[in-house]
């Protein structure tokens, strides 16, 4: 599963990145923030059905069967964590027997959405490689400190 992701980070990145044009442009004239999570099951999973029950200002695209990215218009982090949250539960509440890894990540954090979309792969994968499903992961809870 890891290493499918590596295999296809350029192009979920470029998928991704087509996306957020205009998000990136009304954050950088308008201030608006942002913010993108990715959702990822080992076994194949409808997401679909997420992408029907969505809210009108955010966008959800499916990436592959069992990867999915979110991005949440008008959203800092901490909104993006609730929203990010709620779609979590109503994953379980339909698929209680199957885990999955998050992360999510926000504009204000970034100077740019290349920057911003390799943090939100590297918290995936830091989630994956560290056995936390069903955790929302965000980039404070793996930056380590500095003295």
């Amino acid at each position: 599963m890891i290493s499918r992701l590596k295999n296809n980070r350029q192009s979920y990145f470029e998928t991704i990145t087509s996306s957020l044009e205009e998000y990136s442009y009304r954050n950088k004239r308008y201030h608006v923030d942002f913010a993108i999570a990715l959702g990822l099951c080992k076994e194949n999973v409808n997401f679909g059905e997420f992408i029907k029950s969505q809210r009108k200002t955010d966008e959800l695209i499916l990436l592959e069967d069992n990867l999915c990215c979110a991005i949440f218009d008008s959203a800092p982090t901490k909104s993006a964590i609730k929203a990010t949250s709620n779609m979590l539960t109503k994953f379980k509440n339909k698929n209680s027997d199957k885990q999955l890894y998050t992360g999510v990540v926000s504009s204000k954090d970034y100077e740019s959405d290349k920057t911003m979309l390799n943090s939100l792969f590297d918290i995936l994968e830091y989630s994956i490689n560290n056995n936390m499903p069903d955790v929302i992961m965000n980039k404070q809870q793996i930056e380590i400190p500095t003295i």
